[in-house]
């Protein structure tokens, strides 16, 4: 069986452990002003489409369900797939995602261990196994990625609550022979814009003193059936500035 998980928003692929991709999302539930620039909240979730969910909890520490269910908002949480074969691989799309040190124009970047390490991002998920890719959105600029993960069992999504260790797992299935698609978002509750992009750096302890503009990114277009798949959650890409494209560190 196959899943794919998409990454939506400001999603920060940390890639500084060979063999390990954790991809952040930084906590601005309540918005932030960086570099003289309103960000409005964002907000981390999870969205599971429920034909994908075999079986889960009622309650699942460290996520508030909204309505629909199966839709999620996380709060100090580390999401792992189960039972998946092969090693890491990064497709060229994926390795010209944004570079937070790039656009810096630094390398003296340093992760934040809070964020990082101690609970203070709304979300790790972490990858070991699987495929990364990345794609532009037709009716923005914005980036996306993907992760197709294939399992040889019934895969299944660990959450763990970060502050106490408390497990949770949702048992994934197909559906009208449809392998599961879920996604990962952390998205703004107004009109987002190119400064959005800035709360990517909440992942280390810079602090931009100016606004730091992307420019197009060199990553291929999205297609027909990515597009198709992105219907299924409660998120308008289409409404997404550069902005709120994922990046990397370093």
């Amino acid at each position: 069986m196959q899943v794919t998980v998409y990454f939506v928003g400001i999603c920060t692929h940390v890639n500084e452990v060979p063999g390990l991709t954790r991809v952040l999302l930084v906590n601005a539930g309540f918005g932030m002003n960086v570099a003289g620039h309103a960000i409005p909240p964002h907000t981390a979730a999870l969205h599971v489409p429920k034909q994908f969910v075999a079986s889960a909890p009622p309650t699942i520490g460290g996520l508030t369900p909204t309505s629909p269910f199966f839709t999620w908002t996380m709060g100090g949480v580390q999401l792992d797939l189960s039972h998946g074969t092969g090693g890491a691989l990064k497709t060229t799309d994926y390795t010209a995602l944004p570079s937070l040190t790039q656009i810096a124009g630094t390398s003296a970047l340093t992760l934040d261990q809070r964020v990082t390490r101690d609970g203070a991002a709304a979300c790790e998920f972490r990858i070991t196994h699987g495929e990364m890719d990345a794609f532009q959105l037709r009716t923005s600029a914005a980036v996306l990625s993907k992760l197709t993960f294939v399992t040889d069992a019934p895969p299944q999504l660990i959450i763990t609550r970060i502050w106490d260790g408390r497990i949770a797992t949702i048992t994934l299935r197909s559906a009208d022979g449809v392998d599961p698609v879920l996604s990962v978002s952390n998205t703004g509750s107004e009109p987002d814009t190119v400064a959005d992009f800035l709360l990517h750096y909440g992942v280390t302890t810079f602090t931009p003193a100016t606004l730091l503009t992307l420019t197009p990114s060199l990553v291929r277009a999205a297609r027909d059936t990515e597009l198709a798949e992105l219907e299924m959650f409660s998120i308008d890409p289409g409404g997404l500035t550069i902005g709120c494209s994922n990046s990397t560190f370093p």
